[in-house]
């Protein structure tokens, strides 16, 4: 199937960047109209690469600490988005408290309805490709409710969704005349450990489950449902050492003034050097400390990654065999065994709590 507009124009694809200068190289390369494609937003007269380099002047930028939805906010990301608008005032730009108007309340159904009704088109969709039917059994508790509430939806519903995004919009980009930038978090509490979002909550329902990712992250779908260009800068970082997102949204088809901007927060507080406590950089450096084959450790480090890679998917145990022994500069199998185990032993404990699928 050719589902056209993703989630009916709220979704979109792209990726996460190490760098601004990497975030526009990809704009570039990917943005515009695709054969047959009934609408899209003009094309910049200038790359976004040329775009992203160039100073953004003084900027009137608009901020909010609050969500609309009134859920609470952690207070490490609290000191973040006033340490980003401080960060924004020295950078010489005009910082003003404030706030688009919408009816919240509607918006999050709205969101829920076109959620909901797109993501039960899809299911079918794979279940015809893949001959099969979406039932309890196939699916996690939170998708089969969405599936149930997509398929229970009546056309009219839909349409109705789609006009109070519309009307979102309107009162959105209406905000946007006054002000260049909307400065607001990324997400309103630091990253949760990998399964406090549990889609398999026994009892979760379509309605809680979208309560649950609009609770945590009250500030994105804004600009899901207006189409408005926005982008996350890893401008502050957790007591635990973990990114806090700043998010700076602003004018219809203006990605242009967004990166500049971005660029100039970039260099200003640099993150391309910051590495979480578990990176591979850090396994190798480690083992290069040590003076353990070091020479022979280069040459092996992607087996070391593909063994761990052949355990998770069942391999035989005398597999690192043929991983650690292959090609003209191979050791031995007696040095292989060894590096193998000392490997291992020091570094497998950080990727315990994997899940091995």
């Amino acid at each position: 199937r050719d589902y056209g507009e993703l989630l009916n124009g709220i979704a979109i694809e792209f990726a996460v960047t190490r760098s601004v200068r990497d975030a526009a190289a990809l704009l570039d390369a990917v943005a515009g109209p695709d054969a047959g494609c009934y609408g899209w937003a003009e094309p910049p007269k200038t790359p976004f690469l040329s775009q992203s380099s160039a100073p953004p002047g003084r900027l009137r930028i608009a901020w909010m600490e609050k969500p609309l939805s009134g859920v609470p906010v952690n207070p490490e990301c609290v000191a973040a988005l006033r340490d980003a608008v401080k960060l924004c005032e020295e950078l010489g730009h005009e910082m003003v408290e404030a706030t688009p108007q919408i009816d919240e309340e509607t918006h999050a159904l709205a969101t829920l309805r076109v959620w909901s009704a797109n993501l039960a088109n899809m299911m079918d969709g794979v279940a015809e490709a893949m001959g099969r039917t979406p039932c309890p059994e196939n699916l996690e508790t939170a998708s089969w409710a969405t599936y149930a509430y997509g398929k229970a939806l009546s056309a009219t519903e839909l349409l109705q969704a789609l006009d109070t995004l519309t009307g979102v919009s309107r009162s959105v980009g209406a905000f946007f005349h006054d002000y260049d930038a909307l400065l607001s978090l990324t997400a309103a509490h630091p990253p949760w450990p990998l399964g406090e979002m549990n889609q398999n909550a026994p009892g979760m329902t379509a309605e809680k489950w979208v309560e649950q990712v609009f609770t945590t992250c009250p500030f994105t779908g804004l600009f899901n449902s207006t189409g408005l260009p926005a982008i996350s800068l890893p401008l502050a970082w957790s007591k635990d050492g973990l990114p806090l997102g700043i998010q700076f949204a602003g004018r219809f088809a203006d990605e242009g003034t967004l990166l500049k901007l971005a660029t100039q927060l970039e260099e200003a507080r640099p993150w391309k050097n910051k590495r979480p406590p578990v990176h591979v950089s850090s396994l190798y450096s480690d083992l290069s400390s040590r003076k353990l084959l070091t020479n022979p450790w280069r040459r092996l480090k992607c087996g070391y990654f593909t063994r761990i890679g052949e355990k998770s998917m069942g391999a035989d145990k005398d597999s690192k065999e043929s991983v650690f022994t292959r090609g003209e500069n191979a050791l031995s199998e007696k040095d292989a065994e060894r590096l193998f185990n000392e490997v291992n032993q020091e570094h497998l404990p950080y990727f315990k709590d994997m899940d091995p699928k």
